[in-house]
């Protein structure tokens, strides 16, 4: 039996015939950030120079943009399952591999591991990761075939796919969302008729068919929770405005929230506790933005993270 991952070479080799399959998902610009203790966050963006850099937050000041040495053409997503803990992936080597790299700051003082690893595959979308603590990972994008595909990072299997919303329905190029919440998986995706969809697992048994929200994007999405109850969800409108809106908690009744921008990216969230978002995204400027929550104060204005322009 064909490989896995045979398949997929088969499949890119197909859809590189029609470049303009491969033009969105190669230059999708997305941003990845995540909260790893009590008001720590890292963010992370790919530059038009093609490198990986990033910025941390200690609680009181935001450091200076820094590099990683790597050359990405998609990406990056980023989690955290621990104190310290890193998990950073981007996309390279013209969208066919997803690499992984760690930075962990047990080791003898804040470190990133020396090499970043290979996780083989070709997507044609970046990528979305989702852990439930203690080094595992769970990996998702959309394959050349526009089927949603995963990995699992921490068990010994190749990348698996879980299908598409319908036969008429199936999954665009934009970056999906994954997340884990009272041990149940949850990955979304944005559908061809730009509703979001959605899928759930549990016990290694996934729900017989994708469910249909009401939300329209114009973009991948932003996936998070505070209170292991709801799953906040922000993506970009048709007015590249940035939309909060949520599902399964009990806040849920109420209408989307419109928190405006400007911006021309899938958006990133991270929550360092209960009652906070930090909302991250590239903006017309092709500079990267920050707006935040907090439920004393609620929502922040927009303000922009330094002169460093994006891919």
């Amino acid at each position: 039996m064909m490989k896995i991952y045979e398949k997929f070479k088969m499949l890119h080799l197909l859809f590189s015939l029609c470049s303009v399959h491969l033009t969105h998902a190669l230059y999708e610009s997305q941003v990845g950030s995540a909260s790893w203790g009590y008001q720590q966050i890292a963010v992370f963006v790919t530059g038009a120079d093609h490198v990986v850099w990033y910025l941390q937050y200690d609680g009181s000041l935001w450091s200076p943009w820094k590099q990683i040495a790597s050359y990405a053409s998609s990406g990056p997503a980023v989690c955290s399952w621990g104190w310290g803990r890193l998990d950073v992936f981007v996309q390279a080597d013209d969208a066919l591999y997803v690499r992984h790299i760690v930075y962990d700051y047990s080791l003898s003082g804040a470190a990133w591991w020396n090499a970043w690893e290979s996780w083989g595959c070709c997507l044609y979308s970046g990528v979305a990761v989702a852990t439930y603590g203690n080094g595992n990972l769970v990996l998702y994008g959309i394959g050349m075939d526009y089927q949603m595909w995963g990995q699992s990072i921490s068990a010994i299997q190749g990348w698996y796919c879980i299908g598409r919303p319908s036969t008429n329905v199936f999954f665009t190029s934009d970056p999906p969302g994954a997340i884990w919440m009272l041990q149940r998986l949850y990955v979304f995706g944005r559908g061809s008729d730009n509703y979001l969809y959605y899928l759930s697992c549990e016990n290694n048994i996934w729900d017989p068919q994708w469910t249909q929200t009401d939300m329209v994007m114009n973009s991948g999405l932003a996936v998070v929770t505070w209170d292991s109850m709801t799953i906040h969800i922000f993506y970009r409108d048709i007015n590249n405005e940035l939309i909060h809106n949520c599902i399964l908690g009990q806040m849920c009744g109420n209408a989307s929230e419109n928190l405006h921008g400007n911006i021309t990216s899938t958006p990133s969230v991270s929550a360092w506790g209960y009652g906070r978002f930090d909302v991250f995204a590239k903006w017309t400027d092709n500079c990267l933005w920050w707006i935040s929550y907090d439920q004393c104060n609620g929502w922040s204005q927009w303000q922009k993270m330094g002169e460093l322009v994006l891919l």
